[in-house]
């Protein structure tokens, strides 16, 4: 199997964690990599704690199709490094391979929408865990009613990405709204389409999964 070599650049911050990052992030690359094909990364990882997902101590962004941000806590390495990690970049490398196939995968809301689900339910899938918090995020009146909300503007190119998502403006939108509506949608597709995988599914067009 070919195996690209990865850049991987730990902030100095993160002290003796280093190597031990180091190995943790370049064994789930060649793994996911068994798995599809990713391109030769750069993959950087701060300590950023203003920018971790708190409930978890880490979060992930997958910038210009080679290049990943890890941003963490140092002083909560004991508690992400043995499942978030692996988690996360799993998720951002899901990413990766698809904005080398997809040309904007974030141009419409219903493209960010599936986009994020696909990933979660790449890490679901991969690793035989449970959806993470994000993709839980609503109850069944809120998804159903959120989500009738979303369908009259899934081809909106101007949609609000920080509100959808992270919860900016909480009085219209809760937190992770699209998460989770995007690994609804994505779920039902799968489910009507059994055998088949986030993993190939990762250059389907956004608009297959309105079903």
């Amino acid at each position: 199997m070919n195996i690209p070599e990865h850049t991987v650049l730990v902030d100095r911050k993160l002290g003796e964690a280093k190597e031990r990052l180091t190995s943790s992030i370049l064994l789930t690359a060649a793994a996911i990599n068994g798995l599809m094909p990713i391109p030769r990364l750069i993959i950087v990882v701060r300590h950023a704690p203003n920018k971790v997902i708190p409930e978890i101590g880490i979060s992930g962004t997958a910038y210009d199709y080679n290049l990943i941000e890890l941003d963490l806590d140092s002083g909560r390495i004991i508690e992400f490094e043995s499942l978030w990690l692996h988690r996360i970049l799993t998720h951002e490398l899901h990413h990766i391979v698809r904005m080398r196939m997809i040309q904007d995968p974030y141009e419409t809301l219903l493209d960010a929408m599936i986009t994020e689900g696909l990933a979660d339910w790449f890490d679901v899938q991969t690793n035989s865990v449970v959806p993470p918090p994000w993709a839980l995020a609503l109850d069944d009146v809120a998804l159903h009613s959120l989500l009738d909300r979303a369908r009259n503007v899934f081809s909106s190119k101007n949609y609000n990405h920080n509100a959808w998502f992270f919860g900016e403006d909480l009085s219209t939108f809760p937190r992770w709204t699209g998460y989770a509506i995007g690994f609804h949608l994505v779920g039902k597709y799968l489910a009507k389409n059994p055998g088949l995988t986030a993993a190939q599914l990762v250059a389907t067009p956004a608009k297959e999964f309105l079903i």
